[in-house]
């Protein structure tokens, strides 16, 4: 586990300067900001979904679940991804509409 620690927080560190830098230079101290502070309230409720989850495998699942609709909804539909900025044809799968 202490092997692990320092590798992590350098991968969130990354994300962390990568996201920073999307905003220009005069912004980047509000994103920061920002970043900081929805990283900080999902870690608050991280602690409060596990209080009233108090096993670790349902709990496990309660986080997972939403990151796999996003995932499935990301490339199902063709105006929810990055890609439709490079096809100019892109027409809407009808799920939403």
């Amino acid at each position: 586990m202490c092997s692990l620690c320092p590798h992590l927080q350098g991968i969130i560190l990354t994300g962390f300067v990568m996201a920073c830098e999307l905003f220009p230079a005069d912004m980047r101290t509000f994103a920061g900001l920002a970043i900081e502070n929805f990283w900080a309230v999902g870690m608050c409720l991280l602690a409060l979904f596990a209080y009233l989850i108090r096993n670790w495998q349902y709990l496990q699942l309660f986080i997972s679940v939403p990151m796999v609709i996003t995932v499935v909804l990301f490339w199902s539909d063709p105006f929810f991804s990055r890609t439709c900025a490079f096809c100019c044809e892109a027409k809407p799968l009808g799920i939403f509409s």
